[in-house]
């Protein structure tokens, strides 16, 4: 990644968030343009030079701020921002003195800390104009940071995101078998287990529904599978009939056979 996006986040705080992020600029700019630790460092890597040798080439960073990214709790006690080897900390510190332009996304409700309350090298942080991710108006969210993104000079992967795809995946929102985990288990459990085995969970609705989605694109049949699944799970209601309207046009749209 040279030029890159770099994300920044508290694990327990706003990895959900974070990943919903990967995937969704991965799709506008590049998967190799997007770095994510928990999926971006090679196995057996030395993370601390992965870590720090991304920060200094990417071109942004986003620092996904939620409501206990200030207040977090180092194990052996106090605040773990205020840890020098905190490496939310070091990475922000690090993108400051790269020169590398950094964009606070705050999300659930989340607001931007004050500089009173953020040691001393990362006091400037405070200073940082700052973007929101919001669940129900994550698309619109996601599209001012591409746009902020582009502005910066990172550039767009060639291929052209389906709009069809979109409305699948809002489509799938929309319906009462994403609601809860419980019920997203039901759906992912009626995948083929090809399907089943690739998919990650995250434990929120939009990410995981995009973590289907994402994942169902690859294999043939795979979007058919999961509305497929969905619809068994959701029964009959509105929004499984507005599925079936966007299934007949999805791409391979027939089913694996049970």
């Amino acid at each position: 990644m040279q030029g890159g996006v770099f994300l920044n986040y508290r694990g327990a705080d706003s990895h959900s968030y974070a990943a919903m992020l990967r995937m969704e600029l991965s799709r506008e700019f590049g998967a190799d343009q997007v770095f994510l630790d928990s999926v971006s460092i090679p196995a057996g890597a030395d993370f601390v030079e992965q870590l720090l040798r991304r920060v200094r080439a990417a071109r942004a960073m986003l620092a996904v701020v939620g409501t206990r990214w200030l207040s977090a709790a180092a194990p052996e006690g106090g605040r773990r921002i205020d840890d020098p080897e905190d490496w939310i900390r070091r990475e922000l510190v690090e993108a400051e003195l790269a020169g590398v332009r950094v964009i606070p996304v705050l999300v659930d409700g989340a607001a931007l800390p004050a500089a009173a309350d953020l040691p001393q090298d990362l006091a400037w942080f405070a200073r940082c104009q700052y973007r929101r991710l919001r669940h129900r108006d994550a698309p619109a969210d996601v599209a001012r940071l591409v746009a902020d993104l582009a502005e910066l000079g990172i550039g767009r992967a060639k291929a052209a995101r389906p709009g069809r795809t979109d409305q699948l995946i809002e489509a799938l929102l929309a319906c009462q078998a994403m609601e809860t985990t419980q019920q997203r288990d039901l759906v992912v459990g009626g995948l083929p287990p090809h399907l089943r085995a690739a998919i990650t969970r995250y434990g929120a609705a939009r990410p995981d529904v995009l973590s289907m989605v994402r994942t169902a694109e690859r294999y043939p049949g795979g979007l058919a599978d999961l509305v497929a699944a969905v619809q068994l799970v959701e029964g009959a209601t509105a929004a499984a009939g507005d599925l079936d309207h966007l299934a007949a046009a999805l791409p391979d749209a027939a089913a694996t056979p049970r």
